[in-house]
């Protein structure tokens, strides 16, 4: 028999959707923080989107080991980050129209697919990296894996943190930057680790130097290629007066500098990330390192070229101003350079 559905049905049915509509719509959605310990009480929780960290877009006192914030006023697919200043309370986040959980012990967000994703992801990394012998190459298929598979979500951009390490050429890596969402590209750690990737690719081992320009010690104008690329080996550190590292190297160039400067090495340091080209006088002074200096006035622009993470960053550039060798420390620099001048 024919079913027909009548004009009061046909309206109840109408009004029922209706109300199941609003209840969607007026659904709201929170980051609840678990965990919080004693020593945050009184302190205050902040939440930025991850492309303006300057501007609150909410807070919350703390009074609890337990604390809500509002996420209905978030745009979907956007990447977030909370923070409490002082306090190990920092964690990144991807909104997708759902309440999320933040714990403190591990520092991580859950409850939808971009983040439990990228919790996964940190976990198998965590397997491969806390190990006795790190499996370089299982390392890199979970980074490949991830990468292809989360495009769209702004967190694969960890991704491509571990990636610089774990790879020595990223060239793979270009076409997927190139890929991802408008979600990510939008972010400006998204337009830092594309130059500092290009950087790697384009300084590698067996690539010509990348010129840049700065100041010597006496304020005078000079380029890379004044020193660099002359019919001479030279020695390259990138460092900073305040990094612990950086400092520890420093005998041991002055005493390469000694030891070879008459049979035509040149060492040469280069002064980034500092807050003042006095403060790295005042280090140069300090240390009474003999050899040339050029500071980077930009702070990061030499750094960014030659995609460098870390400092110190110890390099040797041949006589043909072709890149021999990167990441050298101690010893080992010693060990090339004698076999080179022997």
């Amino acid at each position: 028999m024919k079913r027909t559905l009548s004009l009061s049905s046909l309206l109840i049915v109408l009004g029922s959707l209706l109300v199941l509509s609003s209840c969607n719509r007026d659904k709201k959605t929170t980051l609840q923080l678990h965990g919080l310990e004693g020593n945050l009480s009184g302190m205050t929780a902040y939440l930025y989107d991850e492309a303006d960290p300057k501007t609150p877009i909410d807070s919350i006192v703390i009074q609890d080991t337990v604390a809500s914030l509002s996420l209905d006023n978030l745009q979907k697919g956007y990447l977030y980050l909370l923070t409490c200043e002082g306090t190990q309370l920092n964690a990144q986040f991807v909104y997708e129209e759902t309440s999320l959980n933040y714990n403190l012990s591990d520092g991580r967000v859950s409850g939808s697919p971009a983040n439990d994703a990228c919790n996964a992801f940190e976990q198998d990394m965590a397997v491969i990296l806390q190990a006795d012998s790190i499996d370089q190459a299982a390392g890199q298929e979970i980074v490949r894996k991830y990468v292809a598979e989360q495009k769209d979500n702004p967190l694969v951009l960890r991704a491509m943190q571990y990636a610089m390490y774990l790879f020595d050429d990223l060239s793979e890596f270009q076409q997927p930057l190139e890929e991802m969402g408008e979600n990510v590209k939008r972010l400006p750690s998204y337009t830092s680790l594309k130059e500092l990737i290009q950087g790697m690719i384009n300084t590698k081992v067996g690539k010509p130097f990348a010129d840049f320009s700065g100041i010597t010690t006496d304020g005078e104008q000079v380029k890379l290629s004044d020193y660099v690329g002359q019919g001479q080996y030279a020695l390259v550190d990138f460092w900073a007066s305040w990094c612990g590292p950086c400092r520890h190297e420093i005998p041991t160039l002055i005493q390469m500098h000694k030891k070879y400067k008459d049979k035509g090495l040149l060492v040469l340091g280069v002064g980034v990330w500092e807050d003042s080209h006095d403060t790295h006088l005042q280090a140069v002074k300090e240390l009474q390192i003999p050899y040339p200096q050029i500071y980077d006035e930009q702070k990061d622009h030499a750094t960014s070229l030659y995609g460098i993470m870390g400092i110190p960053q110890i390099m040797l550039i041949g006589p043909d101003g072709v890149i021999m060798q990167r990441d050298l420390r101690g010893e080992q620099i010693d060990q090339i350079l004698s076999e080179i001048y022997k």
